[in-house]
């Protein structure tokens, strides 16, 4: 959470877990698939939507030695003009 929706950016995504063992199938979906942030006011209306713009790389406990593994997700900034 922060206090200041302005403070909200692609940035705030740091890391990919993979907590839990996927299939393989499920491992390349994560890969490939844009992280979304969405702020919404007390009335529930979106004020702000931020997309990955990170590398995409997933840090898998299965594979610690690989450091992590690459795909081409989310675009960067966000899709409301801020």
């Amino acid at each position: 959470a922060v206090e200041d929706v302005n403070l909200v950016a692609s940035s705030l995504i740091t890391t990919r877990k993979i907590i839990f063992t996927p299939s393989v199938d499920v491992k390349k979906a994560l890969k490939e698939a844009a992280i979304s942030i969405t702020c919404y006011d007390r009335d529930g209306n979106v004020v702000k939507r931020v997309n990955s713009g990170d590398s995409g790389e997933i840090e898998d406990p299965e594979n610690p030695g690989s450091g992590g593994e690459d795909a081409s997700g989310g675009s960067g900034g966000d899709d409301l003009g801020q």
